[in-house]
Order: C-alpha cells, then sequence, then structure tokens
C-alpha cells in the first residue's frame, strides 16, 4: 500500500472524528450530571432541611443515568 508524499500524517485521519465522538460524549454525560444535581437538590435552605452527600453517593445515583468516575464528579461539583 503507498502513501502519498507530504508532509501530513495519512494515518491519523481517523482521530479527529474519533475526538469529536469523545467530546460529545463527555458533554452529553457533563448535561446529564448537571440536570441531575439541578433537579434532585437545591444549594438554598434552611440547615436543618439540608442533606449533605459524598462523591461516592452521587455516583451511586448517578450509576443509574450515566457512568461517571468519582473524580469527573468531584471536577465538575467544583
Amino acid at each position: 500500500m503507498k502513501k502519498p508524499i507530504g508532509f501530513r500524517s495519512y494515518q491519523n485521519d481517523e482521530e479527529p472524528d474519533k475526538r469529536d465522538e469523545l467530546e460529545k460524549q463527555q458533554a452529553e454525560r457533563q448535561k446529564a450530571i448537571a440536570n441531575f444535581i439541578g433537579q434532585n437538590y437545591s444549594p438554598i435552605g434552611t440547615t436543618s432541611q439540608k442533606c449533605y452527600k459524598t462523591t461516592a453517593e452521587l455516583v451511586y445515583e448517578l450509576s443509574n443515568i450515566v457512568d461517571v468516575a468519582p473524580m469527573a464528579l468531584a471536577k465538575q461539583l467544583a
């Protein structure tokens, strides 16, 4: 199999498509996490009514919706 002569790398033609797909999946995952947290939890309220959750608990609750790593969730919450 011959390759054209030039400075362009012809082996990496598929990588931009894969990157775009991964970026789309990551954006959808972040949107799903934001929607879940926004619909189920409120940042305001009286202290006695607040329920604090750990990252592990939130990952468990999100596991039915989207597969998310604890570090990715912590990064998004920050």
